[in-house]
């Protein structure tokens, strides 16, 4: 009918591989306009777009497993799904040397951030990740749907590039 759709995204979509089955083909389309989603969701998006991780990162565990026994072995478990701890690692690295760009360096929303984020996602092969998919634009949840996504890893990235930023 003409009617572009706004989509809302939340949860362990991207940890899962769900991105791949139905969020990407459905971005492919063209049908949607306006995606709105958690910082979590455009984080673990990037893990299989990392250099060291294209063969799969993420595996299945059991949702009821010895999550002391997971962390003793290094690895995040989140629902069902579960990745080295490293995948983190080398996704902080990923994401601190992109938010020192300058085109990061001043004040921002949300939308304008996910949308740069993209970009950076979108120059990575393979096209593994909706991010990639769908720039230009990606766009953050509006502020109060996002109160608790606060203490997100971007987030904290970038709170990590200010503090070192600041004159001892």
């Amino acid at each position: 009918m003409g009617c572009p759709l706004t989509l809302a995204v939340s949860g362990p979509v991207t940890v899962s591989g769900q991105h791949q089955t139905w969020l990407i083909p459905l971005l492919e389309t063209g049908w949607v306009a306006y995606l709105s989603t958690t910082d979590a969701v455009c984080y673990h998006d990037g893990h299989r777009s990392l250099d060291a991780y294209k063969s799969g990162p993420i595996h299945e565990v059991s949702i009821n497993s010895d999550d002391g026994a997971l962390r003793d072995q290094g690895t995040i478990r989140v629902t069902d799904m579960a990745f080295d701890e490293g995948v983190l690692l080398d996704q902080d690295r990923f994401v601190t040397a992109v938010l020192s760009q300058p085109e990061f360096q001043h004040r921002m929303t949300g939308t304008e951030l996910r949308y740069l984020l993209g970009r950076y996602y979108g120059r990575r092969k393979p096209k593994t990740a909706w991010m990639q998919a769908c720039w230009p634009p990606a766009t953050a949840a509006p502020s109060h749907l996002r109160r608790r996504s606060g203490d997100g890893s971007v987030f904290l990235n970038s709170m990590k590039l200010w503090a070192c930023a600041r004159p001892a």
